[in-house]
């Protein structure tokens, strides 16, 4: 060990050791940190998902509203009741909205106003997609999932699949949340359910059309949709 005048060699070793103690504990924190790292990014992967691309295999694009006409099915109408019950819609008649969703930002599909109150002549207000073309249901049975963005409110919302063999307005729905920014949602259809009395099987062979809809009798209502997909 070199000597150094004035210093003694305990001295010495004590820094040394000092040094070597410092030095792993570094390293140490240094591991933690980066096993830290690794699991946020992992939490990270977890919570934020990829979206599967329009147009990849098993995506069927219905609409992303970049065009005046829908990629699957007939058209869009937008209105509410007329029973003089506060409902409002705006826009009415439809019309496609500036702004859209990070997969399709120039335009988007919504509505907003004010629903009336859950009573008789009944108040209701939609925003719907005609599937029928040349009088013919589309049979959708060969897709598991609807998947759209959505943008709004913060309220629960609904979508309603409308079925020509249901007579009695006891459309298949599900429901959904509208956040302040655009959120992906995949809605499983197996898991859409008839909206009172008793429950049939939801096999939807037959859809004449998809509605979605404010949640909340009595209230306002603010929502947007964008990127509407069925998934295989």
């Amino acid at each position: 060990m070199t000597s150094y005048p004035g210093i003694t060699d305990q001295a010495i070793k004590d820094v040394f050791e000092f040094t070597r103690k410092s030095g792993a504990e570094v390293i140490r924190l240094k591991k933690q940190v980066d096993e830290l790292q690794k699991k946020l990014k992992s939490a990270d992967a977890m919570e934020t998902p990829e979206p599967t691309p329009s147009g990849a295999a098993g995506v069927l694009k219905i609409d992303d509203f970049e065009s005046d006409r829908p990629s699957f099915g007939g058209g869009w109408w937008e209105g509410g009741d007329q029973n003089d019950m506060g409902t409002t819609v705006i826009p009415d008649p439809y019309t496609r909205l500036k702004g859209g969703s990070p997969q399709s930002p120039g335009y988007c599909a919504g509505m907003k106003g004010h629903l009336g109150p859950n009573e008789e002549p009944w108040a209701w207000a939609a925003l719907t997609l005609e599937l029928e073309q040349n009088e013919s249901p589309a049979d959708l049975m060969a897709y598991r999932a609807l998947r759209f963005y959505t943008q709004g409110d913060g309220k629960t919302h609904k979508v309603s699949i409308q079925k020509v063999s249901v007579k009695d307005y006891r459309d298949f729905q599900a429901s959904f949340v509208s956040p302040k920014k655009w959120t992906q949602v995949t809605l499983i259809l197996s898991e859409f359910k008839q909206s009172y009395g008793d429950q049939a099987e939801p096999k939807f062979d037959d859809v004449k059309s998809i509605s979605f809809s404010p949640g909340l009798n009595d209230a306002d209502y603010d929502f947007k949709i964008d990127d509407l997909e069925l998934l295989k």
